[in-house]
């Protein structure tokens, strides 16, 4: 085997040698070349595993070790060989590259598994290029990769740790540490550690450590424009894009799906998107989209100076499963996370905990999705399904989580506790949304100077179902100076309502330190701002209070309460209901078939038209509800009066054509033809009003 003794003119030189360190692992059929440390000591035998090992048992340096520099012993390697590299310092001068050949190049290890190899770029020089076709053969294995600076104007100028170009290698178990990125040219530049243009590689147990690039560049450890990296079981710690985008993570560009499994970003800084940003190239954002899917990652303790203190998406089809968002901050919206410009959004198992935004979101925000942008037939969303946020904080609205101006929000199955905002939303703000909440719990979440304590919604449709308020507060400071009503310590709703089987219970509104606020609605408020009426159905309210009307619900515009029980409410009138027209406007509610006892300072205030209740000082003068939920079999009964007639088709036909969520019978995301056959089908009386047999005295619904 040639054997290179020669270690002038290599691009290579050498500092002190690591002692006593386990190595290379098992291996395929194939040469193994040997590097090793010309300053090192001792019988080759206390480095090298089995597979790395000298022929023979030979642990004399002289006959056992094939090269000195790591270059010259990729220059002689063949496809499917592997170099093993020596523990030490390995000095670099110029950028090591394998010239697209399928090798693997590993380094030594200490006990615990760390790398004990370390290639140092001594802030002069970019460590490795991988430009001449490389793909998953190629493989980088056990390096510290440190101290790696890229510069100059060409794209090739930034990656201080690695630059790949049109490649796909492996990278495993390796750390960059401390490398800078500082040239690229113009336009979107970065990748303190790593730079990838139109590349693929996969990342597997690597760390990123202290990565930092030039001011206003992105992607303070790695950079991917217009590739789909595969990052598995990767840390990125400390790393930093100083008024750019990406202080970890930055991806850009279209039609790209970048996958990050089990990651963790931690104390990572930058302007947006601190631990993860991605956003497509497209100008016009509602046509091409980047895909990127983060599976189980962490993100803690990450801060961004604008937006996005965890991750940030633009015009981004993403996925978040099993992530954990924990003490991330932002100056500006989403704490946690925070979405803008259509981007559809997914998030499955995710926890949100301690998150805090100077602005609104403190968990997560989400801004403007266009009317009409699609993917594959479907409306954009926000979606989350059994998500938990807790602790978290907004200066000014949604504590727990932020929407504005999104197509439809869905939520199910989620837990909101002991979030807080400056203003409206404790819970959840969600303004010029469509919002559908179903299973989810709202339990001691606040807004400290603004309505909803629990969640506000504000859209042209709201569908809550199946929900929980209890104990959130509504609260206005003395010295906040604010005039006007504020109120829904549970819920606050603006525009088209439906409510069903849904308890509130020990929630406030508290006006009593203001002398120009007035507090309603403990458990629910309805604005008459908005169009459309609000429907109550099977639902339960019990010991909430307000400082003024309402204690249990404050009924502005027009609506329906049926089936309902509101009991042990407490306001300076209306403890159990207060229905007002005025000063708001609005038309009349219908009370019918509920059970309105209990309550202090009167049962009811303000007019309603009532039909078969049972509103008493003592409850004890009220046969009690059944369970209001079991299923029932009219799904075209929009208005929810046990009849399928005129004013139900006069619900569908004014949703026609949009994705509103009260009048898409169908649940396929439209209000089509499909609907108006499905509302025709149940014309008539319901076999079962509310779920009701014939014969039942008390009924019930869903």
């Amino acid at each position: 085997m040639f054997r290179n003794r020669d270690s002038a003119d290599r691009g290579v030189s050498f500092v002190v040698a690591v002692s006593a360190l386990v190595g290379c692992s098992a291996l395929a059929s194939a040469d193994t070349l040997r590097v090793c440390h010309p300053d090192a000591e001792g019988p080759l035998s206390d480095w090298s595993p089995v597979t790395c090992a000298c022929p023979d048992g030979d642990d004399d340096r002289a006959t056992c070790c094939d090269f000195f520099d790591i270059q010259s012993a990729i220059g002689s390697a063949t496809n499917g060989d592997v170099i093993c590299i020596e523990a030490g310092e390995y000095v670099i001068t110029s950028p090591l590259t394998t010239d697209g050949k399928a090798i693997t190049i590993r380094g030594a290890v200490h006990p615990d598994g760390s790398p004990a190899t370390v290639l140092d770029g001594q802030g002069r020089t970019q460590l490795i290029l991988c430009i001449s076709g490389e793909g998953p053969g190629t493989v980088f294995e056990n390096l510290e990769i440190r101290n790696g600076s890229a510069s100059g104007s060409t794209s090739q100028g930034q990656g201080g740790g690695m630059y790949c170009s049109g490649t796909s290698p492996t990278v495993k178990n390796c750390r960059f540490v401390q490398n800078t990125s500082s040239g690229g040219g113009t336009g979107a530049r970065g990748g303190g550690a790593v730079h990838c243009f139109e590349a693929s590689p996969v990342l597997e147990s690597c760390v990123f450590r202290d990565n930092s690039v030039a001011d206003s560049q992105s992607g303070g450890a790695l950079f991917n424009r217009r590739g789909a990296p595969t990052l598995e079981s990767c840390t990125f710690e400390s790393n930093r894009a100083s008024n750019g985008e990406g202080g970890a993570v930055y991806n850009v560009g279209n039609e790209i799906n970048p996958v990050f499994r089990n990651c963790m970003f931690l104390e990572n800084e930058s302007g947006r998107g601190a631990g993860f940003y991605a956003q497509s190239e497209s100008s016009n954002f509602c046509s091409r989209f980047i895909y990127p899917s983060l599976e189980n990652c962490t993100f803690r303790n990450n801060k961004a100076s604008v937006d996005g203190g965890g991750s940030w998406s633009g015009a981004a089809i993403i996925s978040y499963t099993g992530c954990v968002f924990d003490g991330n901050t932002a100056g500006g919206s989403g704490g946690g996370s925070f979405a803008n410009k259509d981007s559809d959004v997914t998030y499955v198992d995710c926890d949100f905990t301690d998150n805090e935004a100077s602005d609104s979101g403190g968990g997560a925000g989400h801004n403007w999705q266009q009317e009409g942008c699609t993917s594959e037939g479907f409306e954009f969303a926000i979606s989350l399904t059994r998500c938990r946020f807790t602790g978290n904080s907004a200066g000014q609205r949604g504590g727990g989580l932020y929407n504005t101006i999104i197509t439809l929000l869905e939520l199910e199955d989620c837990e909101f506790t002991s979030n807080s905002a400056a203003r409206e939303g404790g819970g959840v703000y969600s303004s010029g949304t469509n919002s559908e909440i179903r299973g989810c719990q709202f339990a001691e979440n606040s807004a400290n100077n603004g309505s909803g304590g629990g969640a506000f919604c504000s859209g042209q449709s709201t569908l809550v179902e199946s929900c929980a308020f209890e104990s959130n507060l509504v609260t206005i400071p003395s010295e906040s100076g604010v005039f006007g009503n504020f109120g829904g310590g549970g819920l606050y709703l603006e525009g088209e309502a439906t409510v069903s089987c849904s308890s509130f219970s020990g929630n406030v509104v508290d006006t009593t330190l203001s002398q120009n606020a007035k507090g309603f609605g403990g458990g629910v408020f309805t604005s008459e701002q908005g169009s459309g009426a609000k429907a109550f159905f099977g639902c339960d309210f019990s010991c909430n209070s307000a400082s003024d009307r309402g204690g249990g619900m404050f009924c502005a515009n027009q609506g329906s309460i049926i089936r309902c029980n509101v009991t042990g409410c407490t306001a300076g009138f209306g403890g159990g209901i207060a229905f007002d027209p005025s000063p708001f406007g609005g038309g009349a509610y219908t009370l019918s078939e509920s059970r309105i006892c209990g309550n202090t300072a009167t049962q009811t205030d303000g007019s309603s038209t009532l039909d078969a209740n049972c509103i008493e000082d003592s409850c004890s003068d009220c046969a009690p509800l059944d369970d209001p939920c079991v299923e029932s079999d009219c799904p075209g009964d929009l208005n929810a009066d046990g009849f399928v007639d005129g004013a139900d088709i006069s619900i569908l036909l004014s949703a026609w054509n949009t994705t509103k969520p009260l009048a898409d019978i169908t649940g396929d995301g439209f209000v089509n033809g499909a609907d108006l056959s499905t509302l025709l089908g149940d014309w008539g009386a319901c076999s079962t009003r509310w779920g009701c047999s014939s014969g039942e005295e008390v009924c019930s619904c869903q």
